[in-house]
C-alpha cells in the first residue's frame, strides 16, 4: 500500500499543477456566488410575499399520511412517511419555522443546485487522468517504473474520487461563505430522526447528509467516465458518452419501465438523494439494496478497466 500512497501523491501533484483543475475550482466559486446573488435579487423582488409555514407543514402531514396509507407496511416508503409525520408534528409542537426563506441556511440549501457541476468535473477528471497519459506520451514512463500497472490504475482512480470529494466539501463551504455574504445569519434548528426519536439539530447536518447521498451519483458517473477512457483511451469520447448517458438516463429508464429487470439498471439508482424523501424511484427497493446495486456496477466497471489496462499492450 505504501507504493499506492506514493503514486496517489504523485497523481495529486499532477492534478494540482493542471490548469483545468484550477479552472474548475474558479468556475465552481464564480457559479456559487452568481447563483447566490440571483437568489438575493429574487428575494428583493418578492419581499411582499409571505408564507403560512404552519399551513404548509399541515399539507406535508396530509401528503405523508396519504403516502403511508398507500404503501405496504414495513416498506421504506411507509417507514419514511411515518418519520416525516413525526418530524412535522414535532415542528408544529415546538412552533419552529426552521429554515426561513431569505435566511442564511435557506440560501445554503438552495445553492445545492450548483453542486451538479461536481458530476461534470468528476466526469472530466475521470476521463482525462488516464487518457492524458496516452495523449502526452507519458504512459510509457509510468509502465517502466517498478510498480504494477494495477497499482498505477488504482492510484489514478483513488485520486479522481478524492478530488471529487474535495470539490464537494469545497462546494459546501463556499456556499456557506456566499450565503453569509448575501443573507443574514439566523440561529435556528432543524429536525432529524436519530435512534428512532425526533431530535433537534443544526440545518447543517441535513444539508451535509444530502451532499453525502448525492455523492453516490457522482461516484457512479465518474467511474463510468474512467472506465470508458481506460478502454478507448480517448478523453473526448469518454466525456461525450458519459454526458450522453447522464442526460438521457431518465428517458431510458422510462422506456424500460415495462421490464421486470429495469429496477436493477444502474441509472435508476444514481439519484440516491431521493431516499431522503418519500419520492423514491422504486417502492420495493430500500437504500441499502440501491447502494449495493450501484456498488456492484462500480466494482464491475473498475474490474473491466483493470483488465484492460493491465493486459493490453501500451501503444501511443
Amino acid at each position: 500500500m505504501g507504493k499506492v500512497f506514493a503514486l496517489c501523491r504523485n497523481e495529486w501533484m499532477k492534478l494540482i499543477r493542471t490548469k483545468s483543475t484550477w479552472a474548475m475550482a474558479i468556475i465552481l466559486l464564480v457559479a456559487t456566488f452568481a447563483v447566490g446573488g440571483l437568489l438575493k435579487w429574487q428575494m428583493v423582488d418578492n419581499t411582499d410575499e409571505t408564507n403560512n409555514w404552519k399551513q404548509a407543514v399541515q399539507q406535508d402531514i396530509q401528503q405523508y399520511t396519504a403516502a403511508k396509507q398507500g404503501a405496504e407496511e414495513g416498506s421504506f416508503v411507509y417507514k419514511k412517511a411515518e418519520e416525516q409525520i413525526q418530524i412535522a408534528k414535532q415542528q408544529l409542537a415546538d412552533n419552529n419555522k426552521t429554515v426561513e426563506q431569505g435566511s442564511f441556511w435557506w440560501s445554503v440549501d438552495s445553492l445545492k443546485s450548483v453542486s451538479s457541476l461536481i458530476i461534470l468535473f468528476g466526469v472530466i477528471m475521470g476521463a482525462s487522468i488516464v487518457s492524458s497519459e496516452y495523449t502526452n506520451g507519458t504512459i510509457k514512463l509510468l509502465a517502466i517504473r517498478p510498480v504494477s500497472r494495477g497499482k498505477i490504475l488504482l492510484s489514478k482512480y483513488l485520486t479522481v474520487i478524492g478530488a471529487t470529494i474535495v470539490f464537494a466539501i469545497g462546494m459546501l463551504f463556499v456556499s456557506m461563505i456566499a450565503s453569509i455574504v448575501y443573507f443574514p445569519y439566523e440561529g435556528t434548528s432543524s429536525y432529524m430522526m436519530i435512534n428512532g426519536e425526533v431530535s433537534s439539530v443544526s440545518p447543517f447536518w441535513g444539508i451535509a447528509k444530502w451532499y453525502v447521498y448525492s455523492f453516490v451519483g457522482v461516484i457512479a458517473y465518474t467511474t463510468i467516465s474512467f472506465f470508458i477512457a481506460t478502454l478507448i483511451r480517448s478523453n473526448a469520447m469518454a466525456i461525450g458518452i458519459t454526458m450522453f448517458l447522464l442526460f438521457t438516463s431518465s428517458t431510458a429508464m422510462t422506456m424500460l419501465y415495462q421490464f421486470d429487470w429495469y429496477k436493477y439498471v444502474l441509472f435508476g439508482h444514481t439519484g440516491f438523494s431521493s431516499y431522503l424523501s418519500i419520492n423514491v424511484p422504486f417502492t420495493d427497493i430500500g437504500p441499502l439494496l440501491s447502494l449495493g446495486i450501484v456498488g456492484a456496477y462500480v466494482i464491475a466497471f473498475y474490474l473491466i478497466s483493470y483488465l484492460s489496462f493491465t493486459k493490453r499492450d501500451i501503444a501511443v
